[in-house]
């Protein structure tokens, strides 16, 4: 996620939209890189984000919503891909607690300009491993990124 973001260029004073209901590993990225998470409210039967809530949160500043798909619940990502499109923003898909689950014929983490999934021993007793599925032009930006932090 971090690197991610960092690949689309949040920096000091962007703002990021997420749920306010998450694991505090999808706001932090966004505060390692100077922005602001942007918590909006989520619906009642999924936990994930309102589409209404995070249209109405855009401001100038935003630069990126990220739908955290939560207890295997999918956010609406028709909706908010339909968002992003408009504003012109990126749909950043936290997929860490719904691996398996699909929005249609899409599964998670593969709709939104990148995915990230996180698998731990508590998820799935298979050891620590983690996957980013990446757009092209991202994933050279975010291969840039972290040879930067390396040196």
């Amino acid at each position: 996620m971090h690197m991610g973001l960092a690949a689309l260029g949040v920096a000091s004073g962007d703002e990021v939209i997420l749920a306010d209901i998450n694991w505090i590993a999808s706001a932090a990225p966004v505060t390692y890189l100077g922005a602001r998470p942007i918590l909006v409210e989520v619906l009642r039967d999924t936990w994930c984000l309102d589409p209404k809530k995070v249209e109405a949160a855009i401001t100038p500043r935003t630069k990126a919503i990220i739908a955290v798909h939560l207890y295997g619940n999918m956010s609406d990502m028709d909706r908010l891909r339909a968002i992003g499109s408009k504003y012109n923003l990126p749909i950043i898909e936290d997929a860490a607690e719904a691996i398996g689950s699909m929005w249609g014929r899409h599964r998670a983490g593969s709709m939104g300009l990148f995915g990230t999934l996180f698998l731990s021993r508590s998820l799935l007793k298979s050891g620590l491993v983690g996957k980013v599925k990446q757009h092209a032009r991202l994933a050279k930006k975010s291969s840039q990124v972290a040879c930067n932090w390396l040196d």
